[in-house]
């Protein structure tokens, strides 16, 4: 039972994997029932950008699987959260229709991004 690549190879990636779920789990608590991410609280969405800006350094540091090489990455996909910069105005994902009186306007039924190759 001596130390090599392998074994520290996978368990980094399991505590990665693990640390991944946890801050997942965080973020999709946290802008439940918030228009995705539209009704976020200032405080709330710093702290879910950080979160996900966490995620993009686990998912760099992985040699395997590599997301940009899996075929599922193409598809159809609903969007869960969009951040809106502190200086931008509208909303990335609809622009002024998901903003003020555009919502009110302009009801939101969902949000999709779609990758196809």
């Amino acid at each position: 039972a001596g130390w090599n690549a392998t074994t520290t190879t996978t368990t980094t990636n399991n505590h990665s994997a693990a640390a991944a779920a946890t801050i997942v789990d965080a973020v999709l608590a946290t802008i439940a029932n918030t228009d995705s991410g539209r009704l976020v609280k200032d405080d709330d969405r710093d702290a879910t950008d950080a979160k996900i800006a966490a995620l993009e350094v686990i998912g760099a540091s992985q040699t395997s699987p590599c997301a940009l090489e899996n075929p599922l990455i193409f598809g159809d996909y609903d969007v869960s959260y969009v951040s809106t910069g502190k200086k931008q105005i509208g909303n990335p994902a609809g622009g002024r229709y998901r903003s003020g009186l555009g919502a009110l306007l302009f009801r939101t039924i969902g949000l999709e991004q779609n990758l196809y190759e």
